[in-house]
């Protein structure tokens, strides 16, 4: 995953470095007299895609309104390097000037995002670095720096080694480059690598990582070696020439006190007031940005977790509903829930409606195999597609891979859960008991409309209510009970059959020859 991850870290550096430096004087006669605050929504928690999507409507809004400044408050142990690379090409683009305000904690990948911004203000109490860059693999937190490297030997230097700004540079950056990069990211994610190979991707990762770290130290002109040593823990500080003392063998990390001595932040402010003073507009208006009620639940429809769940409860429903004749409580339930699961990451601005659409496209397509059109084709080939397609797609184009996790998990569940309400729980209750067959004393019952039971019989004989393809219903001395053809072929309707079969849940039947 490293090896095109740091390129696309490399071009999201050249991206911000590239930007106009909208901050000077920046109280000028044409910016409105306003300034966008961006608070943050709960105290210590790690970045997370839904907040990140909140920030580019808000950035988006500031824009539109012409604003002094938009700043967002952090207070964050970190998160995925993916979702800070996202808030960098947001910075990267913007048209405004963007304040990070640590409030009080900027650690790990607070920090990658608190250097992209034009200025960094950050609390008395706070602190900023240890931004080493570290993996999850089955379950264990690997440090990726671990791994001896040539790269970390090299001599750090406070100046570009290229006669080239990132300025030019970035002109050379085309965005189709950008998608390729994607592309040959998604391939490389579904390689198995040995430890070599990772090893090598590791170092190529560094390399990226490091250079990204060292341009956006240099966009404003904050000390490269001290933020390099926030990233990697075999960088040795002095004091006499570093200003701070600092031995290998962990990340750096700053209080606030130190951060502003050594210029990586602008400035210290306890609160609020003190950070608008310090930008040089007292005047100015404060406009606080929070979620609304509707914003607040859509960011949690959206949060992988609850969305798996909303997902698992629709394709439930929607299989009892199956099951079960007519339309009734369980098919509404299920398609209430896919909707609520698709509208959470429309609202959150994750994709649009389209995926809802294909999906429900693709449940009539797999309904119209089931129960209208012998064997399994085309037609429900395409629809569980459809289906696939939208559900991967609701996610967008930056999530395909949390996407794909909560999709397979949501299916194995479904498919756990199903068997266990088919075997257990529905022959059971009163209303699909009239429906499906129970086991008794080894014997499979069914409930007539007398409430007798009744116990099939190998050699009776019926007749199919719905073709069975290669389930479906079967009259027998007038009981409805489940059958299904003993060799998987499709019986059509109104077909005299013979059980030859029984099993826990349902007969196994053929054609009546005799009939």
């Amino acid at each position: 995953m490293k090896k095109i991850l740091s390129f696309i870290i490399l071009l999201s550096a050249f991206l911000v470095c590239g930007a106009e430096a909208l901050w000077q004087n920046l109280p000028d006669g044409g910016r409105g007299e306003k300034i966008f605050y961006l608070p943050q929504f709960s105290e210590f928690k790690e970045i997370s895609e839904q907040d990140m999507l909140f920030f580019k409507k808000t950035l988006a809004r500031a824009e539109d309104e012409n604003a002094l400044a938009l700043v967002i408050e952090l207070d964050t142990p970190g998160g995925n390097v993916e979702t800070a690379l996202k808030y960098i090409s947001l910075f990267a683009r913007k048209k405004v000037p963007i304040v990070v305000y640590l409030n009080p904690q900027g650690i790990s990948a607070g920090m990658i995002i608190a250097l992209g911004a034009d200025r960094i203000a950050i609390n008395p109490l706070g602190v900023i670095g240890d931004a080493m860059p570290i993996q999850l693999s089955g379950g264990k937190i690997r440090p990726i720096t671990d791994k001896s490297r040539k790269s970390a030997d090299k001599k750090i230097t406070e100046e570009p080694k290229t006669p080239n700004s990132p300025q030019q540079q970035i002109k050379q950056t085309d965005n189709a480059l950008m998608e390729q990069f994607i592309k040959e990211l998604k391939k490389y994610n579904s390689k198995k690598q040995n430890e070599e190979e990772q090893a090598l991707a590791d170092q190529k990762f560094l390399t990226v990582f490091f250079k990204m770290m060292e341009l956006l130290a240099q966009k404003n002109n904050r000390p490269v070696k001290i933020i390099r040593a926030a990233c990697d823990p075999f960088v040795e500080l002095k004091k006499e020439i570093d200003g701070i003392d600092h031995a290998p063998g962990s990340p750096l990390t700053l209080s606030a006190a130190e951060a502003e001595k050594l210029g990586v932040v602008d400035f210290v402010a306890k609160d609020r007031s003190e950070l608008i003073s310090a930008l040089g507009a007292p005047n100015a208006k404060i406009v606080e940005i929070n979620k609304n009620a509707w914003e607040q639940i859509v960011s949690l429809l959206a949060h992988p977790v609850l969305s798996g769940i909303l997902l698992t409860l629709g394709l439930i429903g929607i299989f009892i509903e199956i099951r079960t004749p007519g339309f009734g409580v369980s098919g509404t339930l299920g398609v209430l829930f896919i909707v609520m699961f698709f509208m959470g990451h429309v609202a959150s601005g994750a994709s649009e409606w389209g995926p809802m659409v294909i999906f429900f496209i693709g449940l009539i397509l797999l309904l119209l195999e089931i129960f209208l059109i012998p064997g399994f084709g085309i037609v429900g080939i395409l629809g569980g597609g459809c289906v696939l397609y939208s559900l991967l797609s609701a996610f967008g184009s930056g999530n395909l891979a949390v996407g794909l996790r909560v999709i397979v998990f949501s299916m194995l569940a479904v498919i756990v859960i199903c068997i266990l309400l088919y075997t257990y729980v529905l022959p059971k209750s009163k209303f699909f008991g009239k429906f499906t067959l129970s086991e008794t004393s080894g014997n499979i019952k069914h409930n007539n409309s007398a409430n007798t039971a009744f116990v099939p019989q190998i050699g009776m004989s019926g007749i199919t209510l719905s073709p069975l393809k290669p389930t479906g219903k079967i009259k027998v001395a007038e009981n409805i009970i489940d059958g299904r053809s003993f060799d998987g072929s499709v019986i059509p309707e109104n077909t005299q059959v013979s059980i030859i079969r029984i099993n826990s849940f349902e007969v196994e039947v053929k054609t009546d020859t005799t009939s």
